[in-house]
């Protein structure tokens, strides 16, 4: 409940996040979509099992949740910007 016993929405969420976090993270954009998004991707990347996740974040189908999984995508970016001739 908010203030006045009101129900929060997810756009008050939203715009209080986006308030909070204004500048923090230039030139990111932070709002409640991209911490769930992050919250997701570092639960599966610290090992956490796919199923759990997948009843946590409430997805229907684990091929859902399957999609934040990355590999590799960190050593990628890396080795691109490390022998890329224009990197």
């Amino acid at each position: 409940m908010g203030s006045r016993q009101n129900p929060v929405t997810a756009e008050d969420i939203t715009k209080q996040v986006t308030r909070s976090f204004k500048g923090f993270y230039a030139p990111r954009k932070v709002n409640c979509r991209t911490i769930r998004q992050s919250v997701i991707t570092n639960l599966l990347r610290s090992g956490r099992d796919l199923r759990i996740v997948q009843v946590f974040v409430g997805h229907k189908y684990p091929s859902s949740t399957e999609k934040y999984k990355q590999s590799g995508m960190e050593e990628l970016k890396a080795a691109a910007q490390k022998f890329h001739p224009l990197g």
